[in-house]
């Protein structure tokens, strides 16, 4: 039932989770710094669109010719990713990916309304998804290096909702 032993189990995993993340400074830092990503990646999504239709006066088929761009990125991000965490360490590599995809908002933000500006929009999108990749690859093998296995799940779900509370005020 749910306000059973079931209900007072969650309650002591979820205290367990959050008492577990504060008191890692790793943890924390890793919440606060994505949690402001993705608040950045949700206002970026929602201007990036009215960018590309109203300015751009892209199609709904061009825009997701563009897109493709993403999966490019990803490719790109996933052959070489470990490579490069493994080359400069997993905290510099997630940084580098904070900074692609920051580069690559900044470009769209300076980007004309012409035939360079569609390709800036592509390759702001190539930028985002590798930058991500290049983020949570980092971010997911940190928590999951200064966590022991029992609290593998409690951790994750609790970082889940760090970072993600701050992804609706960043859409709005």
């Amino acid at each position: 039932s749910a306000g059973g032993s079931g209900g007072r189990q969650f309650w002591l995993d979820l205290k367990q989770g959050v008492r577990f993340v504060a008191r890692h400074r790793l943890l924390v830092a890793l919440a606060i710094a994505v949690g402001c990503w993705q608040a950045c990646h949700q206002a970026a999504t929602v201007v990036q669109i009215l960018f590309a239709t109203r300015t751009l006066g892209l199609s709904e088929q061009a825009i997701g010719l563009c897109f493709t761009g993403m999966g490019v990125g990803t490719v790109l991000a996933s052959v070489f990713g470990n490579r490069i965490s493994r080359r400069i360490g997993p905290g510099p590599c997630l940084l580098l990916g904070f900074a692609v995809c920051g580069a690559g908002w900044l470009l769209l933000a300076v980007a004309p309304a012409n035939a360079w500006g569609v390709a800036a929009f592509a390759t702001m999108l190539m930028m985002f998804s590798t930058g991500a990749v290049f983020i949570f690859i980092n971010f997911l093998a940190l928590r999951q290096a200064v966590t022991p296995a029992p609290l593998l799940g409690r951790m994750t779900s609790t970082m889940r909702w760090l970072i993600l509370i701050p992804a609706g005020p960043g859409a709005l």
